[in-house]
């Protein structure tokens, strides 16, 4: 029983990962900021595990670190070279995600939004 148990939420968690695999394109909004820059993320499945990648577009693409997906709530970090790490608390709903991002660099924080559509 526990072998199946463990099957079954295997299974579940692949299936939730899997319905992300895509392109999601759209805008990432700083608090505050005059305008929204482009957001281009990419989710893959890879051996049963979520994985991820995000920039400005398909060319300049960044790894995402603890990526986690627990019901409808997406969470990830990403660091880029120049020392500025990005936090983002998203939700899920069908081919739209959306939520909070939070940047820490040298001790200074920024907030921002991200809202994301699945290309199609």
């Amino acid at each position: 029983m526990p072998k199946l148990l463990a099957l079954l939420t295997f299974a579940v968690f692949s299936l939730a990962a899997a319905d992300l695999d895509g392109t999601f394109i759209g805008t990432f909004q700083v608090e505050n900021g005059d305008r929204a820059s482009e957001a281009h993320v990419i989710f893959k499945t890879v051996d049963g595990k979520l994985t991820g990648t995000g920039g400005p577009d398909a060319d300049r693409q960044m790894p995402f670190s603890n990526l986690k997906l627990d019901g409808d709530r997406l969470t990830f970090e990403l660091a880029n070279p120049n020392g500025l790490t990005m936090k983002f608390d998203l939700k899920v709903a069908g081919d739209k995600i959306s939520g909070k991002v939070m940047a820490e660099r040298d001790g200074q924080t920024m907030n921002a939004t991200l809202n994301l559509d699945r290309k199609k």
